[in-house]
């Protein structure tokens, strides 16, 4: 089965790379999801949030874009970003501006909130602080 997920100029592209890897999960059984833009260039919400879940880091570190921050990433990551004298932090998240990094299968739920107007995170707070 073939998948497209679509993402339109203007919207959370992090929906799109969400649902991506989720699918992707199922390329033993003949799926192949790929994502695609309604423009040649689409242009985020957010406009320049970046996130890394896992080894994405590493592509973080060789773009230059974690610079001096330290990053939350997977076990098997850890070693080689430290590898590269970067910082690996022991907790499931770290964001700094619009960087967020994060460790582990499914551990997007934490990098997809940054960057996200205060209301929104204010009401994502107010729905969770009970069970903390």
């Amino acid at each position: 089965m073939k998948v497209a997920i679509l993402t339109f100029d203007g919207f959370n592209e992090l929906d799109s790379f969400i649902a991506a890897g989720i699918l992707n999960r199922m390329k033993e059984k003949g799926w192949k999801v790929q994502t695609t833009g309604s423009t040649p260039r689409v242009t985020s919400t957010k406009k320049q949030l970046i996130g890394a879940q896992c080894s994405v880091a590493l592509i973080l570190s060789a773009l230059s874009f974690l610079k001096k921050l330290p990053a939350s990433t997977d076990l098997t990551t850890k070693p080689r970003l430290q590898g590269h004298s970067f910082e690996v932090l022991e907790q499931v998240s770290y964001a700094k501006g619009n960087i967020a990094t994060a460790g582990g299968c499914l551990a997007s739920q934490y990098v997809a909130p940054v960057g996200e107007k205060p209301t929104r995170v204010n009401h994502c707070l107010a729905v969770v602080s009970p069970y903390l």
